[in-house]
């Protein structure tokens, strides 16, 4: 938009400058052959009154009302009978068609002049029907003048409209950048989840760096607000985990004693009762996992691995779950390597995989594909389920979140949550299609 409006106004004008400076030549012409039309117009009044006056008188008479005006007469033989002003045999330039423009000094004169040094005249020449022609000089000094003051303000016009241009043009390269930054720093916080990205903008003296800087407080007052939260439950994990666990010994205790005594109905009760213990605990742990790849300190447990071999371990790991489930896993791995968590992404990798043989149903296949891609590597992983409501999509990652088809089966709401975690970590993007029917999960790292 800024250079648009660079070139049409730039296009303005350059048209504006050409009009007023030919408006000026075109007035200054008009002006010089009006005056000098009009003393020769004036000289053949004269003559044509046929009264007994010389041509000398005439012309001195004239001379008299136009004093910036000079005149010489020619006879039918082209001899100068009378002249005030002397002509050089050849003019300067020509002003217009019959018009001439030649400099003169205080010596070429004859009749007495107010100026010093040399002035610019244009004369025109009349052949009258006797062959007797008149030849009138009229000074334009004070119009060439003025029309080089008209090319000089209108130079600076030019200029200033120049500098207008270049500072609007700078100043909307300076807008549009600041505001670029400021949506790229959002688009990445929408696309990672960082809170901790902040608006990389120094100014404060204009409008958007204030705007700014109140995003900034406010992406740190969030970004506190969650952390609190995450504290929170963070620290109900933790404290929690230890007298579950006192619990769970306690009632396996209770299991092993009531088994001791024979009394089945009182023993599958505390076996229940472990079971539910077992279920709080993986909770817990899960929420603590979380916590800990979310705070960053497992970035010490990086090492440059081969993820097609990790992957075809947990292919390994769960091909005899898919095998009971009446399922086949068609597998499509191409070496590449990685840097990262092998624990972590084993088993961010065997979630997703469990979840698809979860889901799918009995007699399909699950399809797992990894390959290079253009640059990075890419694993992608489908089944045939009932694949995933688009309004849950982007809740799935959410702590705890349960749809509605999924609520009825094992598990506790945290599996995608730590498979976001981890591949948050190792700077990956997740990404869920419609498969038609099924799931489709694109990973690119």
């Amino acid at each position: 938009m800024a250079l648009l409006f660079t070139v049409l106004l730039g296009s303005s004008v350059t048209m504006l400058a050409y009009f007023i400076n030919q408006f000026n030549e075109t007035s200054l012409i008009r002006e010089v052959e009006l005056g000098i039309d009009t003393n020769i117009a004036s000289f053949r009044d004269w003559i044509d009154m046929d009264m007994d006056i010389e041509v000398d008188a005439i012309l001195e008479q004239l001379y008299k009302n136009h004093p910036n005006t000079w005149y010489t007469w020619y006879n039918t033989a082209g001899e100068p009978q009378y002249g005030n002003l002397i002509v050089p045999a050849q003019p300067n330039a020509l002003l217009a068609e019959g018009i001439v423009r030649f400099d003169i000094r205080p010596e070429d004169v004859s009749t007495p002049v107010d100026f010093e040094g040399g002035r610019t005249v244009a004369a025109k020449i009349h052949t009258f029907e006797d062959g007797s022609r008149l030849l009138v000089a009229q000074d334009i000094e004070e119009a060439l003048n003025t029309r080089q003051r008209m090319q000089v303000l209108g130079g600076i016009t030019i200029l200033l409209m120049l500098v207008v241009i270049g500072t609007s043009f700078f100043i909307s390269n300076y807008v549009v950048s600041l505001i670029n930054k400021i949506a790229g720093t959002s688009r990445q916080i929408m696309a990672t989840g960082d809170l901790s990205k902040r608006i990389d903008i120094n100014t404060s003296w204009d409008d958007l760096g204030n705007l700014a800087a109140i995003l900034n407080e406010m992406l740190d007052r969030i970004e506190n607000l969650l952390q609190g939260v995450r504290r929170v439950t963070d620290n109900i994990a933790h404290d929690l985990r230890t007298p579950l666990s006192r619990l769970r010994n306690r009632i396996e205790e209770l299991e092993q004693h009531l088994k001791k005594k024979g009394n089945s109905e009182e023993h599958n009760l505390a076996e229940n009762l472990i079971q539910e213990a077992d279920y709080l605990l993986v909770t817990f742990n899960a929420l603590l996992r979380i916590a800990n790849i979310e705070s960053g300190k497992r970035h010490s447990q990086f090492a440059d691995l081969s993820l097609d071999e990790l992957a075809g371990d947990v292919l390994e790991f769960y091909q005899p779950l898919a095998e009971d489930r009446g399922l086949r896993i068609d597998a499509h791995l191409v070496a590449c390597q990685l840097r990262g968590d092998r624990d972590l992404l084993f088993q961010a990798i065997a979630n997703l995989l469990d979840n698809a043989i979860k889901f799918a149903p009995p007699g399909t296949a699950i399809e797992l594909d990894l390959v290079a891609g253009p640059a990075k590597p890419q694993l992608t992983i489908r089944d045939h389920g009932p694949g995933i409501r688009d309004e849950d999509k982007p809740r799935v990652f959410d702590r705890f979140f349960r749809s509605e088809e999924s609520r009825n089966s094992p598990g506790n709401g945290l599996g995608l949550s730590l498979v976001a975690a981890v591949l948050e970590l190792h700077k990956a993007s997740i990404e869920l299609r419609d498969a038609g029917p099924g799931l489709q999960i694109l990973i690119r790292f």
